[in-house]
């Protein structure tokens, strides 16, 4: 679940056509949920010719193995990275790699879901991912996606489950960690919320938004980088 999302000052989601929900841009949620941008602004960030063009032919050609094997080399490399930048242009790498798909109907799905998401439309999204977990139940981003508009609706108990479902098929995706932390900050869980930032900085050194989840969850910041 972590990245910005560009989500309007305030929003309103009307839900049963009485309860009005009020997200703000400062929330944590837009520092911590790891939600990639849309498309047209994964096409902006700089990455090495290479490592995209294996990207792009990793998804066009269905090829799970050498998706498998960028990802390998994406966290190696984000692991040893020296500086905060270095580590965004890989981490976006990563999530390229994560949202492709070998499903034409999968990539459309996924490509409604995130706009709904974007413009508040949670009930919508949900809908969609609903279907798509159903269709590509080995797709990690589908369950990851659906967390994520979980957690937005209050639903955190299954958002929870939808990270273990997660997590059983990419161990690494500090974004669903992330949102362990994010889950556990919301039920008061202290402990449990720097376990889980933890073990994201074990994946991802500098993971936006670690140092306030930290923080909000009484923890020190020993200066690593976070």
């Amino acid at each position: 679940m972590l990245h910005a999302y560009a989500y309007p000052q305030t929003m309103t989601r009307q839900d049963s056509g009485t309860t009005i929900i009020r997200v703000a841009r400062r929330s944590v949620l837009a520092a911590v949920f790891c939600l990639p941008p849309l498309s047209g602004q994964l096409n902006a960030v700089a990455a090495p010719a290479e490592a995209e063009l294996r990207i792009i032919a990793a998804n066009r050609t269905g090829a799970a193995a050498e998706r498998a094997a960028l990802l390998d080399s994406l966290f190696g490399r984000l692991r040893r990275a020296g500086d905060r930048q270095t580590a965004s242009r890989i981490e976006q790498q990563i999530w390229a790699a994560w949202l492709g798909f070998d499903d034409p109907q999968i990539d459309a799905w996924m490509d409604e879901a995130r706009q709904a998401m974007s413009a508040g439309r949670f009930q919508a999204a949900l809908g969609i991912l609903d279907r798509m977990v159903a269709q590509a139940p080995g797709y990690a981003e589908g369950w990851n996606k659906r967390a994520t508009v979980l957690y937005l609706v209050g639903r955190h108990d299954e958002s929870l489950a939808d990270i273990d479902r997660v997590l059983a098929l990419e161990p690494r995706h500090f974004g669903a960690i992330s949102g362990i932390a994010l889950i556990m900050l919301a039920k008061g869980n202290n402990k449990a919320v720097l376990e889980a930032v933890e073990q994201a900085l074990r994946i991802h050194p500098y993971l936006p938004g670690a140092a306030d989840l930290i923080r909000r969850a009484g923890g020190a910041d020993d200066g690593q980088p976070i």
